[in-house]
């Protein structure tokens, strides 16, 4: 439905304007729903030990891997890279001698100045 909604009333010199406008009246029924991104106290908890299992098992995973010899095809183990003691043929008149490297660094820190 429409009524007429006057712009400017008419005048003796001058007719006025009208124009059509809609009706307000309601025509349907709406709610307010509100969402939260609270977790509650059971799903926490699982969370939670989820992820201390999951802290567990990686900590158990790096006590492995580092106490377990490496295999490898082959009679002499060969040393590690990163190893600090490296083992070189100079240097040394009656035989080999170890010099001690430096650490690899971590990608992403930056040298301390003490």
């Amino acid at each position: 439905m429409y009524h007429s909604l006057v712009l400017i009333e008419p005048t003796q010199w001058q007719p006025g304007q009208a124009q059509a406008a809609p009706d307000e009246h309601r025509t349907g029924r709406w709610g307010i729903t509100k969402f939260s991104g609270a977790v509650g106290r059971e799903r926490k908890t699982q969370l939670v030990e989820r992820a201390e299992a999951l802290l567990a098992a990686l900590r158990r995973a790096r006590g492995r891997a580092t106490t377990r010899p490496p295999i490898r095809s082959g009679s002499a183990p060969r040393p590690s890279p990163s190893c600090s003691a490296r083992l070189t043929a100079a240097g040394h008149p009656g035989g080999l001698s170890t010099r001690v490297a430096s650490r690899p660094r971590a990608p992403g820190r930056a040298l301390s100045r003490a």
